[in-house]
């Protein structure tokens, strides 16, 4: 792990602002952070008894009520279902449902589209935040010799706080298979002790007197109603396109100049037919640094073709020695995700890249549309789950636990904490724990990072997927249709029957039957050992 301070060099200097892109942080002691130097260029706001340090690029909005609780929200969010695009009539809407009761505050959180942290600093002191629905922003908390502190970036309160990596996550990163499935942590857990991750579909509070903290699940809230026939998925199939359409209808109007990218895949293309009959309001862009992306560019072109649309596409090299600034882009995206993974070359090669590309002012990414789509299904080859949501299930899913069967037993010991923490078992509600792991585990963690520590490097990202409603309808139609990619499909014959009709579908060529059979394998023996 680098040293922090390497950015004090000259030949940082000019890259400051891009250390923990778009990010912030809230303490109950600002002291603390005067030793980091980056954050002397954030923007500095009192709200209650906390000092929030926020990215000169990220917006913050608040709003207090009468009787002086402050509400704030951290990113951007509209609401798809009523129209509104502006944060702070959010905020103001929330704090007027939740006088009522919390229940009326989470039903209309529940409605908002975005990437955003969104919170409530009561009168008192006390403190209680969520993420938006996929955790597409990382939110990391903890209370550290009395002060609490509450940030996008994990980096800052090791800096804050001198805070020593866990042997758990120093064994993890140095674990020869733990790059596969990406680099990511388990259950709700840091490689820091005294540090957690907000988990999606969960709220937490914090005493602003004790430091006392407690979690709550507000999602699921009640039993899952599937589709039973082919009368109710077509009612749902109408619901899932209607809130589709409307939210790709307000993106234009928040951002003036949107552009979606786009590859031959599922989620793409139903993202592409929810934007019919306005695509004159959005641009259009592939990107190509390997021969799999080409496959991708291609396939979205003739798409775009096929609908008369412009399509863009970017040839990024994946020369290093194309970069002059190759080495500090590669450094700060370390940093920015606190060194739990190593970035891929074409990777970095991407943000140094569309850092000095100004085409369109957000990224619209199809990101989220998977938890739909029955991932782990597909993936370990199966059309029926266990019933029951283990810990030694969840590690499965997780890592490829092989070799180091003692890590194996301490994964499976987070995720219990996990499950009885968060109040996952007892509140499934009859959805499928697979779907709620992919959710909250694989996106809240690895997605929310990648999101957050790297493709914000470049520019804003809005993924029009990330709303808990849209996904529970999503999840409300049957596990076939789900499973085979029927419902996407059928979105978009709804929406745009020309996209089906091109015949354009790109499969990611490192999902083989070969491998979906030994990872069936791994999963079915692995979660039954006792050891």
């Amino acid at each position: 792990m680098k040293d922090a301070f390497f950015f004090r060099q000259a030949k940082y200097q000019e890259y400051i602002l891009k250390f923990c892109t778009c990010g912030f942080v809230a303490t109950t002691n600002e002291e603390k952070l005067k030793k980091i130097d980056f954050l002397d260029h954030w923007v500095s706001v009192n709200l209650g008894k906390f000092v929030f340090k926020v990215h000169p690029e990220q917006k913050l909005f608040d709003y207090i009520d009468e009787e002086g609780n402050v509400f704030f929200l951290i990113g951007h969010a509209f609401n798809p279902f009523d129209g509104t695009i502006c944060e702070k009539r959010i905020l103001q809407i929330v704090a007027k449902q939740e006088a009522s009761s919390e229940q009326s505050a989470l039903n209309y959180i529940n409605e908002l589209t975005g990437i955003f942290v969104l919170g409530k600093i009561s009168a008192n002191g006390d403190i209680k935040v969520l993420v938006d629905c996929a955790g597409m922003v990382s939110l990391f908390y903890g209370v550290i010799d009395g002060d609490i502190i509450l940030t996008t970036h994990s980096a800052i309160a090791r800096l804050a706080y001198n805070l020593p990596v866990t042997q758990y996550a120093n064994m993890l990163f140095n674990y020869r298979l733990y790059k596969l499935y990406g680099a990511f942590l388990p259950g709700d857990i840091t490689q820091y002790e005294q540090l957690k991750r907000v988990v999606p579909n969960t709220i937490v509070s914090i005493n602003g007197d004790s430091g006392q903290r407690s979690i709550h699940r507000f999602y699921p809230e009640k039993d899952i109603s599937i589709a039973k026939d082919q009368q109710e998925y077509e009612k749902v199939l109408d619901r899932i396109c209607q809130i589709m359409t409307d939210t790709m209808k307000l993106i234009p109007q928040k951002w003036g100049n949107p552009a979606v990218s786009l590859t031959g895949g599922m989620d793409s293309k139903t993202t592409l037919s929810a934007i019919n009959p306005i695509y004159d309001r959005y641009r259009y862009f592939s990107y190509i640094t390997s021969d799999a992306e080409q496959i991708d560019a291609e396939a979205a072109g003739k798409i775009c073709e096929a609908l008369s649309l412009n399509h863009t596409i970017y040839k990024v090299s994946a020369n290093t020695q194309d970069y002059p600034e190759f080495e500090i882009v590669k450094d700060i995206l370390q940093f920015n995700k606190d060194y739990i993974g190593r970035n891929n070359t074409n990777d970095i090669c991407k943000r140094a890249f569309f850092a000095k590309q100004n085409d369109f002012d957000i990224e619209v990414k199809s990101w989220v549309s998977e938890i739909a789509r029955a991932n782990y299904y597909k993936k370990f080859g199966k059309k029926k789950m266990p019933k029951q949501m283990t810990p030694r299930r969840c590690s499965c899913m997780y890592k490829l636990f092989l070799h180091n069967r003692k890590l194996l037993k301490q994964t499976d010991d987070i995720f219990r904490q996990y499950i009885e923490q968060t109040k996952l078992q007892e509140n499934l509600h009859g959805y499928d724990w697979s779907d709620i792991f992919l959710w909250e585990i694989r996106y809240g963690s690895w997605g929310g990072s990648v999101i957050t520590s790297e493709h914000k490097y470049s520019f804003d990202i809005c993924i029009p997927y990330n709303n808990r409603m849209l996904l529970d309808v999503m999840l409300a139609t049957p596990l076939d249709k789900r499973r085979t990619d029927q419902l996407h499909r059928d979105i978009i014959a709804k929406l745009n029957k020309r996209i089906n009709d091109t015949g354009i579908n790109v499969i990611n060529k490192n999902e083989t039957k070969f491998r979906e059979i030994c990872e069936k394998i791994y999963f079915n023996i692995n979660s039954k050992l006792p050891f």
